[in-house]
C-alpha cells in the first residue's frame, strides 16, 4: 500500500520525517475503545467532547430571564 502513496505523493511513508529511519506500524485499531486505550498507554490525555445541544430550559428559568 504505500508504494502506491509513494508513486502518487512522491514520498514514502514509511521514513520518519525527523531522522530518516524507516518507521514500522505498532498498531491499527479499528474500534474506539482500542484507540483510546493505546493513546492512553501513549501517554496522551483523553479530550473531554463539548456536549451538542442543551436541554431546554425548564419554566422557572424563562420566569427569571424576564424579569
Amino acid at each position: 500500500m504505500s508504494h502506491l502513496i509513494c508513486e502518487v505523493y512522491e514520498i514514502d511513508p514509511e521514513l520518519c520525517p525527523n531522522c530518516g529511519t524507516m518507521m514500522h506500524i505498532v498498531a491499527f485499531p479499528i474500534d474506539f475503545a482500542s484507540l483510546r486505550r493505546l493513546l492512553a498507554h501513549l501517554g496522551f490525555a483523553p479530550q473531554q467532547l463539548e456536549p451538542v445541544a442543551h436541554s431546554p430550559p425548564d419554566e422557572t428559568e424563562l420566569y427569571l430571564s424576564n424579569a
